[in-house]
């Protein structure tokens, strides 16, 4: 298969089974697709999230950094278009002065925004509720607040009593505060509002620690990362044409995000599976071209990456066929796989 496809970028070159099995991998990732984006809950939300990475994300100017001839400066300039903290401090240091760990990178300002702007969509869900003819008087609402901004150890602790008095989390946080004509619709909105109160809490620490947090965490270990990937990026920049390759993710995500997402003041039909797949089939062509050039000219990284097949496939291995019924079976596990 290796060899195949490092002689043509044709899906119809290749053997029956290889087809095959292509087509139950693409079926298969397809339902993964539309089970996460459309019938899950929080498929929209993860809809909306990935829209607005997608417009933040600068396809432009990484399209034209990555096609820098020279792989170092190539890098040099990814890392600096990604990393680079504009602030008094970055002018300075070009004088000779002390550069400061401050202010946040393009990185750091795109998770900034997209998780911000998550925040403003729940906060005015939560003055849905709270305007609700339906809602929780107004003490249980400030003491679900008071619970959301507890420690996790102390929302632990009230989750094991909900759990041992087999009662919701609303009714353990109320407890005997929870009036008894409480209606169902009531207790409803409840959950809702400690649900948002949690996840506006979740974001609001997530940009703490990854865009504000000193030392800067982030970026240093993504310049770990850079450092360690650098022989794969370099073999993978030699072979491939990257900034085509964006050009073929951006485009791919348009088609996706248009797929997904729903617009609420039309009664659209959902999409379905096969609407997936048909997506998935469009533009299958761009990672079969991108597989095949890098197998065609990066013969170095062809083998470690077929080396590295290889040795996935033996920790799948199976070893006892004694019980086994008719002959096969799904792979055992490694002693390092079982230890996870």
């Amino acid at each position: 298969m290796f060899v195949k496809a490092a002689e043509t970028d044709k899906l119809s070159d290749h053997e029956p089974v290889v087809q095959a099995a292509h087509q139950y991998a693409l079926t298969i990732f397809a339902a993964l697709l539309h089970h996460n984006l459309i019938v899950s809950p929080r498929g929209q939300s993860m809809v909306s999230l990935l829209n607005r990475l997608h417009r933040l994300t600068p396809y432009f100017l990484v399209k034209q950094t990555l096609k820098i001839g020279n792989a170092a400066s190539m890098l040099n300039g990814m890392t600096q278009l990604l990393l680079a903290k504009m602030n008094l401090s970055t002018l300075t240091s070009w004088f000779g002065g002390q550069a400061s760990d401050s202010g946040m990178n393009l990185l750091q300002q795109i998770i900034s925004q997209v998780l911000n702007a998550e925040v403003s969509e729940l906060r005015k869900r939560l003055k849905q509720i709270e305007q609700s003819q339906d809602a929780p008087d107004k003490s249980h609402l400030e003491s679900l607040r008071k619970y959301a901004s507890q420690p996790a150890e102390e929302q632990q602790k009230m989750r094991n009593q909900s759990e041992s008095r087999s009662v919701s989390i609303v009714v353990a946080i109320l407890g005997p505060d929870k009036p008894s004509q409480m209606t169902e619709q009531s207790h409803k909105l409840a959950l809702d509002y400690l649900s948002i109160h949690l996840a506006i809490r979740d974001r609001e620490k997530l940009i703490q620690i990854l865009c504000l947090h000193q030392p800067d965490l982030v970026t240093a270990s993504v310049r770990e990362m850079v450092i360690v990937y650098d022989p794969i990026i370099r073999a993978l920049h030699k072979a491939v044409d990257l900034g085509s390759g964006v050009t073929d993710l951006q485009n791919f995500l348009d088609d996706l995000i248009s797929l997904s997402l729903m617009d609420k003041s039309k009664q659209s039909k959902l999409p379905t599976v096969q609407d997936f797949v048909r997506l998935l089939e469009k533009h299958q062509k761009s990672s079969h071209v991108f597989i095949h050039q890098a197998l065609k000219n990066g013969k170095e990284l062809s083998q470690w990456y077929h080396e590295y097949a290889l040795h996935a496939i033996e920790q799948y291995k199976q070893t006892h066929t004694d019980h086994l019924i008719g002959g096969t079976a799904a792979g055992d596990l490694t002693a390092c796989l079982n230890e996870l």
